[in-house]
């Protein structure tokens, strides 16, 4: 009885130590909880980039002509972006207490996802190739992981983790000498994103972002129930 006892104990601390599950008797049957995580470090493919043009003028024309011909040089590229809407509105400022309002000034929006940095390149040597009657600025460039990879990631972390859910459900059956049922799994996703926000103007200002591995996590709470 002693034997039998220590090996059951044994048994109990063997398994909080694999896979840090507990286990409760009840009438129904056994039920054990563990815990199942997976992680992947994922090379980004896309980067995104968001740019200001800005320029001013005497009248709503010249803005609008400016913000024009840096929008050409832009659609001339065939790269994929959002965005260009013109904004125009009366240049006016603050001096010595008194509102001052001189000509318009205008800017442009746009939203870029590129898959390499040799379009980057491309994009803000063309944007500083003259005529330049305007400026730009970069809001934020960053690194990301495609919606389809990320797609893809997700099925591999979750075939995974259901591949050691099983492995360790045969594990306790094995173990209790009983027949055990998934009675539930609760599911956690995890992503960590990673931006690099920056203000500059013109090329030499440029900053290069880093294309720095991600990690996505999955991770799943199981409970069994043995019979």
């Amino acid at each position: 009885m002693k034997k039998f006892i220590k090996t059951v104990w044994t048994f109990i601390m063997f398994s909080l130590i694999i896979f840090s599950p507990y286990l409760l008797f009840a009438e129904e049957g056994t039920r054990v909880f563990f815990k199942v995580k997976k992680e992947l470090y994922v090379q980004p493919d896309e980067l995104w980039i968001s740019i200001n043009i800005e320029t001013t003028g005497k009248t709503e024309a010249e803005v609008i002509n400016s913000l024009g011909k840096a929008d050409k040089k832009i659609r001339n590229l065939g790269l994929s972006y959002q965005g260009g809407n013109y904004q125009v509105f009366k240049n006016c400022f603050w001096k010595k207490g008194e509102r001052v309002c001189k000509g318009f000034k205008g800017r442009a929006e746009y939203f870029f996802k590129l898959t390499s940095v040799k379009d980057q390149k491309i994009l803000f040597e063309t944007l500083d190739k003259k005529p330049k009657n305007y400026s730009y600025f970069i809001n934020f460039e960053t690194w990301k992981v495609s919606e389809n990879k990320a797609k893809e990631i997700e099925k591999k972390l979750g075939a995974l983790l259901f591949k050691e859910i099983f492995q360790k459900k045969n594990f306790v059956e094995k173990h209790l000498g009983k027949k055990c049922f998934i009675k539930e799994i609760k599911f956690g996703t995890r992503f960590y994103p990673f931006f690099i926000r920056c203000s500059s103007e013109g090329i030499s200002a440029i900053p290069q972002p880093v294309k720095k591995k991600r990690l996505f996590t999955k991770e799943a709470n199981i409970e069994l129930l043995c019979k």
